[in-house]
């Protein structure tokens, strides 16, 4: 009993067809009991009627003649039906029956018809004194009624029986059908891993929920094989950007093994470098710390930031440390609800990002203006441009457009960038030329926002 429990409730197919064929064995029952009691109801009733015919009808006979004979057997044949009993009293003597009665004798009853049983028979009777001393006795038994009723209930019964068997049958071979695609899809879960995951499952049939749901497993695959890779050439990117100062540090440090402790040149040389390549690993490490905590949704420290100040400061910054690249930048008033140091690294992502890939004493020109809701701050170079079909990747970690663009980064800080201008419910728009320039505008909803608060979690 167990395992049919745990066989059945593992298999939706059986479920919905025992649900289904449950409700319509109900709804066969329910129908079965109105029929009989339909047919029981209509067949009582006629019988009811066929004895106030005969006794209004013995009645007339009598009325018609004045002396009538109460012992002719047509008097009980005029009654109108072979069914009945009758009997006639005249002065409270039985005088007449009708032959089917037999050695049957109707128990006196004068008023309308009820039933009684005769014999352990159930029995219509009604009794009537029609007058000058006659009392006429009509009785109607119920035998041919309930053997229908029998017949009839045996009929149904059988029907259910068939009907529910042949439901269940094909109920379980059309729910089978309908749910193979489940069952498909079921497989192909299970046959899915990190090397199938440009496997899809062939849509056909119709558009309903099973096809719907097939369509978005197919949709989630194309999701996750695309995280996949990207997660793939993220660690590609990553490895390769840590082995190249690994690789530098080991060299120098093998130069050392061999003869740069007595050689104070080499021995610089290499002390030099193997700082550099050790601040380059520190630098993608901590840019890569620094991804991840704001991937993670990190609590931002809403404060009201002035968009004039923040861009003054940075282009400021950016002018110190570039020497051959003119920073310049017009700006005016305009407020956001930001954590302002995310924001400041946000922005000087972008900024030094222009003047890496500016061209030799380019230009760099950081604006903010209105527009709609939005506070905007454009950053404008003169330097390579960005061909057209680099642009859906830009924003992608560890992506680099081409050799041209040859630098100190990672990769990673139009990614950061991104992911903090989203944060705080803004986004980064790209207009690029190919060697003309590019222009990266950073939209800021401004102060004050329409729902948010300070601490509140994106």
């Amino acid at each position: 009993m167990k395992k049919l429990k745990n066989y059945i409730e593992s298999s939706i197919g059986i479920r919905l067809t025992l649900y289904y064929c449950a409700i319509l064995l109900t709804t066969l029952v329910l129908c079965g009991f109105v029929v009989i009691f339909g047919m029981n109801f209509a067949l009582t009733k006629e019988a009811n009627s066929k004895i106030k015919v005969a006794i209004s009808n013995i009645q007339n006979s009598l009325q018609n003649e004045k002396n009538p004979d109460l012992t002719d057997p047509e008097l009980v044949d005029q009654a109108g039906s072979l069914e009945l009993w009758i009997q006639i009293y005249k002065d409270n003597k039985l005088v007449s029956k009708s032959p089917n009665l037999g050695n049957i004798k109707l128990p006196f009853y004068d008023g309308p018809v009820k039933s009684i049983l005769i014999n352990g028979q159930e029995v219509l009777i009604s009794g009537k004194d029609i007058g000058n001393g006659i009392f006429v006795e009509v009785a109607h038994p119920l035998k041919r009624e309930k053997h229908f009723l029998a017949v009839l209930s045996g009929l149904l019964i059988f029907l259910m029986m068939g009907a529910t068997l042949f439901a269940m049958t094909s109920g379980y071979i059309s729910v089978t059908n309908t749910l193979k695609p489940l069952a498909i899809l079921t497989r192909k879960v299970k046959e899915i891993n990190t090397g199938k995951l440009d496997e899809r499952i062939l849509l056909s049939g119709p558009k309903d929920e099973l096809y719907l749901l097939a369509q978005a497993f197919n949709e989630m695959l194309e999701r996750l094989e695309k995280g996949f890779k990207s997660q793939q050439e993220f660690v590609a990117a990553a490895s390769h950007d840590l082995r190249t100062p690994l690789s530098i540090i080991k060299s120098y440090n093998d130069l050392l093994k061999r003869w740069g402790k007595d050689d104070k040149k080499i021995l610089e040389e290499s002390i030099q470098t193997i700082s550099i390549a050790t601040q380059r690993m520190e630098r993608l490490v901590n840019d890569l710390l620094f991804l991840a905590r704001v991937e993670s949704k990190p609590r931002i420290n809403f404060v009201k930031v002035n968009i004039r100040e923040l861009i003054e400061e940075i282009a400021k910054e950016a002018q110190a440390l570039s020497q051959t690249i003119n920073v310049t930048f017009s700006t005016c008033d305009l407020y956001v609800n930001a954590d302002e140091d995310y924001l400041r690294r946000a922005i000087w992502a972008l900024v030094d990002n222009a003047i890496k890939y500016n061209k030799e004493n380019g230009e760099v020109g950081i604006l903010s203006r209105k527009e709609g809701n939005f506070a905007v701050i454009d950053i404008i170079d003169t330097g390579i441009g960005i061909k057209e079909e680099a642009l859906p990747r830009l924003f992608e970690k560890f992506y680099r457009v081409d050799s041209s663009r040859q630098s100190s980064g990672f990769g990673l800080g139009l990614s950061l960038s991104k992911e903090i201008i989203q944060l705080h419910g803004g986004d980064i728009k790209v207009k690029s030329k190919y060697k003309e320039g590019s222009t990266f505008s950073v939209y800021l909803p401004l102060y004050p926002p329409a729902i948010r608060g300070k601490n509140a979690i994106l």
